[in-house]
């Protein structure tokens, strides 16, 4: 016998996959805590909580290289700031597929940190933050625009994986906050 309906056969959606919202907001999280969290955390030998309970403004961009405290300071504050950025910028990226929103987000991100960093004396106001904030977006949404994009989703999850493992790391080194 011979059908005659002209409905349409259904055709499945592929399911969007959770991880890239986990790994948006466990990169938030991290972020805020690193950045907004320093002057309520003391982890011995690393961070003085007390040391960033403090309201600056460094408008000069590089100078943390002409007079550092440590000779290794500035380097280590350059790559971490560059790379603190990366996996949300990547994460947005898998999210957006647009390579300016995801590094606005993390340039805008940046200057919100930095404003909030200085109006509740939260930290140190940093221009060279902001640019190596920006430059951890543009090298994480980069590295996404080069990967196929049939590995987005497997890349997603390892990064889930390292974060949460990177969030349960501070933890255990006992982060203590301060009332």
């Amino acid at each position: 016998m011979i059908s005659t309906s002209t409905r349409m056969p259904q055709v499945m959606k592929p399911q969007r996959s959770i991880s890239v919202p986990v790994a948006i907001a466990l990169s938030t999280i991290i972020i805020v805590l690193v950045t907004l969290g320093k002057p309520f955390v003391d982890i011995p030998g690393v961070v003085d909580g007390s040391a960033h309970a403090i309201r600056s403004i460094d408008a000069q961009l590089f100078d943390s290289f002409d007079r550092p405290n440590y000779w290794y300071a500035p380097w280590t504050n350059s790559l971490g700031n560059t790379a603190l950025f990366m996996p949300l910028a990547a994460s947005i990226y898998a999210r957006t597929k647009s390579f300016i929103a995801a590094v606005g987000a993390s340039f805008f991100g940046s200057m919100g940190i930095e404003i909030i960093q200085y109006v509740f004396a939260l930290g140190y106001t940093d221009i060279d933050d902001i640019f190596f904030n920006t430059l951890g977006g543009v090298l994480g949404a980069g590295a996404l625009v080069l990967i196929p994009q049939r590995e987005h989703r497997g890349l997603m999850r390892l990064l889930v994986i390292l974060l949460a493992m990177l969030l349960g790391a501070m933890t255990v080194l006992g982060l203590r906050y301060h009332v």
